[in-house]
């Protein structure tokens, strides 16, 4: 008798279902959006391209800060967000002796978390740091920087940041600050 009523419900539920009463469902208020960052290959979609954003960063301790553009150099030690295109934060390591870094950007909408890699001059002098995420799918950043300006605790850099995502590359200028290591006194 139990597998009657339960045909008979389904039945009358695919009986609703074609005739349109069933009232429909409303959407869940937190859905995923997927802006092409699926662990599934998307053989058959279009390539998306790449789109910088602007992380929205202040009041949150950071070691570096750098802007985009024509935007001005970011203040460290204010309180309100200003819109950077690349920060850092370093922390102590267990040890006390060495700061583990790691970089942040915003990009398709996604804010990726980086870590160091190699740094060294490049040949015209320019100190270039490669940071690369450690997720899928594998965002590399190279952020090519010259010093312009030590004041106090901090030093201020000009130079590019160059963003590989897949086959998609995009170079922006950027101004930064970061707290001077030699200055600083080991908190961060």
């Amino acid at each position: 008798m139990a597998l009657t009523s339960l045909a008979a419900v389904v039945m009358s539920a695919s009986a609703q279902s074609e005739s349109g009463n069933e009232e429909a469902a409303p959407p869940p208020p937190f859905e995923s959006t997927q802006p092409g960052q699926s662990a599934q290959p998307n053989v058959s979609e279009q390539a998306q391209g790449l789109h910088l954003g602007e992380l929205h960063w202040a009041p949150i301790e950071s070691q570096c800060g750098f802007t985009g553009g024509a935007n001005a150099v970011p203040e460290m030690e204010t309180k309100e967000a200003q819109p950077l295109v690349f920060v850092t934060m370093a922390s102590a390591m267990p040890d006390r002796t060495s700061l583990l870094e790691r970089g942040y950007i915003m990009a398709n909408g996604i804010v990726r978390e980086l870590e160091r890699g190699k740094s060294a001059p490049n040949r015209e002098g320019t100190v270039t740091t490669v940071w690369r995420s450690a997720g899928e799918p594998r965002i590399n950043v190279s952020v090519a920087i010259d010093e312009t300006k030590k004041t106090g605790g901090e030093v201020e850099y000009d130079g590019s940041m160059t963003v590989h995502w897949g086959d998609k590359k995009e170079t922006v200028e950027i101004q930064g600050r970061c707290i001077d290591p030699s200055a600083a006194s080991g908190t961060h």
